[in-house]
């Protein structure tokens, strides 16, 4: 188990599971942010992410794992299922 927010190889293993793709830093550290926005029925504010995270966004978008609806932002369950268990391996669970 690695320290809080850090991207470990159980946390890869855990994200690539659900993808087939590693996760950056850069990512596991957006998803907190996305779950925030998610859960309080807001969308993403480009204002409040930066050039590479907006990337991310865009990336996530394309593959459908995020959608954007005019009742705000959805996630697709498996999107949803990897980020719960990620965060809470690299956030609740750390040493």
């Amino acid at each position: 188990m690695g320290k809080r927010g850090e991207v470990t190889e159980e946390v890869v293993n855990v994200w690539s599971k659900h993808f087939e793709v590693g996760i950056t830093t850069t990512q596991l550290r957006l998803l907190p942010y996305v779950q925030y926005c998610l859960m309080n029925g807001w969308d993403i504010e480009p204002d409040k992410i930066n050039q590479p995270e907006r990337v991310i966004i865009s990336d996530w978008k394309n593959e459908g794992n995020i959608i954007k609806s005019c009742r705000g932002l959805k996630v697709s369950k498996r999107f949803w299922d990897a980020m719960s268990e990620v965060l809470w391996l690299a956030y609740a669970a750390h040493e």
